[in-house]
């Protein structure tokens, strides 16, 4: 073995290590490490994969899938962290022909004839509910971005965070269709799926859909719709919740065994 391939294998060794303690940031880190050493190795794009899904980092996640695949064709752990990641992105259609080939090479794996079950039932049930679509009265209900005015101040309460593009309203909000999967884009999409960012203006998701924003972005949202507060979840916090964006934007999620 190559003493750069013997380096990257240490690398990644010391990123399993990290990953079994459930430390997914240091064993992102360290997988990262190994693929700038050895870029050619399909299973640590795999691994980093799966530490990525740990995080809820699903577009990295997609990223470090096909990237594996382009290495090796029939690498399956590859197929199936693919179709993991589009399972949780909702591209339920991509997510079943992966698991499609997971189960046809591996016809006896439990875990991944229950996953592609699983999907097949739901492309199913989307191809049912669009077949049967109708414009039935809407029942009322708690949505992700609904205003809360508590008298002494007032909070936007949200899953995911701020919008793609500046202007949204509280109005805008309301005239979301509420009854329906959740769209690639537009503003039902970024309240379900951004995070924020410490640095202003905003960037790509790591999620792989909607966006991540910065203090700024927030700042400018509270002002036009006369808020103080937007609370959010959507990100598991050590603590069970974090305060950003010079105390204007808290996440609240606590979940220790998540």
């Amino acid at each position: 073995m190559a003493e750069e391939d013997k380096s990257a294998e240490l690398l990644k060794e010391k990123a399993n290590g990290y990953f079994k303690e459930k430390d997914y940031d240091n064993a992102i880190k360290y997988y990262s490490e190994a693929v700038e050493v050895n870029p050619s190795n399909a299973v640590y794009y795999s691994n980093r994969s799966l530490a990525y899904l740990r995080t809820e980092c699903y577009g990295y996640a997609l990223a470090d899938a096909t990237k594996a695949l382009e290495i090796d064709k029939n690498y399956i752990k590859g197929y199936y962290r693919r179709a993991t990641s589009n399972m949780a992105l909702g591209k339920f259609k991509a997510a079943l022909k992966d698991y499609e080939t997971v189960v046809r090479v591996r016809p006896n794996d439990k875990d991944a004839k229950m996953k592609y079950q699983e999907c097949n039932k739901i492309v199913k049930q989307k191809a049912f509910e669009r077949a049967i679509a109708s414009d039935e009265t809407k029942k009322t209900q708690l949505f992700n971005g609904d205003f809360v005015d508590r008298g002494s101040f007032s909070l936007e309460v949200m899953h995911g965070g701020l919008f793609s593009e500046d202007g949204v309203t509280l109005d805008d909000l309301r005239k979301v269709e509420r009854n329906r999967q959740p769209p690639d884009s537009g503003p039902m999409c970024d309240l379900l799926w951004s995070d924020p960012q410490p640095q202003n203006g905003r960037s790509v998701s790591k999620r792989g859909v909607s966006c991540q924003f910065g203090p700024d972005v927030t700042a400018r949202f509270l002002e036009q719709n006369q808020l103080d507060f937007i609370i959010r979840s959507h990100e598991v916090k050590p603590e069970g919740y974090e305060v950003t964006h010079s105390g204007k934007c808290i996440t609240v999620f606590s979940a220790p065994n998540y």
